[in-house]
């Protein structure tokens, strides 16, 4: 009967999908073995030029890149940014999915902030909306809240990572932070962040702040370190990539 169609109909979706994901896996998998300089050359250009359901099929190559990207230099995970933030305006709501989580792992930014609210403010997708909320909450600051308090309100989000941003950003305790903390022996610096961030933490900690902190240990949602000499809390703050001291 039709209850017995609609079974088996349900029971074809599923595994069409499941062979889909499958599938998927199975790709990512495979361009994670391959250099980025490779992806680049090859994997990129080819993905352009396909058409839209091809370019479906092949988004975890946009995955991939975004990981193989996060891990590597300051201008490896720029070039990966700046094509994260054009395949914001692709037309498939999969590929936009992969680059908006994508972006946060290559250390956000003005620009990635800036395209985040643009795609927020024009779509129609809730599912697309939350991913978004998510990863402005990871980038954003100041510009986020004035842009996309309702959004997230309405959503349940609490943007807590954006408004510990735009305070830095506004720096409303000055004299605080320009206050000395002595180097003490033995004293701990714990810095956080959003778990899966840690890595470029230290790595900012090391190139940016070397010659102010020296990382102890590095574990799940941050690190520890140690002050190398005297330092002022406005030093710690130039640092973008934790949420709280």
């Amino acid at each position: 009967g039709r209850r017995g169609q609609g079974v088996a109909q349900s029971a074809e979706i599923e595994a069409s999908a499941s062979s889909r994901r499958a599938e998927a896996d199975a790709l990512y998998k495979a361009l994670r073995k391959r250099s980025a300089a490779r992806l680049w050359r090859e994997e990129v250009p080819a993905f352009e030029g396909m058409g839209l359901e091809e370019r479906e099929a092949h988004a975890p190559l946009v995955r991939a890149l975004g990981v193989k990207a996060s891990s590597r230099g300051e201008d490896e995970r720029a070039r990966a940014a700046g094509w994260m933030e054009r395949l914001l305006e692709d037309p498939s709501e999969r590929i936009r999915r992969y680059a908006i989580a994508a972006l946060p792992k290559l250390g956000g930014g003005e620009a990635a902030e800036e395209a985040l609210l643009a795609l927020l403010e024009r779509t129609e997708s809730a599912r697309e909306r939350k991913h978004l909320l998510a990863a402005l909450d990871k980038v954003g600051g100041a510009a986020t809240l004035a842009a996309a308090a309702d959004a997230a309100a309405a959503e349940g989000f609490d943007l807590q990572g954006a408004r510990a941003r735009a305070a830095r950003e506004a720096e409303p305790s000055g004299v605080v932070l320009k206050r000395a903390v002595p180097r003490l022996e033995g004293l701990r610096v714990h810095l956080r962040c959003r778990a899966g961030l840690e890595g470029l933490l230290a790595e900012e900690v090391e190139s940016r702040a070397g010659d102010l902190f020296r990382v102890v240990r590095v574990r799940r949602g941050g690190l520890v370190a140690a002050a190398r000499r005297a330092w002022r809390l406005e030093e710690a703050y130039r640092l973008r990539r934790f949420d709280t001291l």
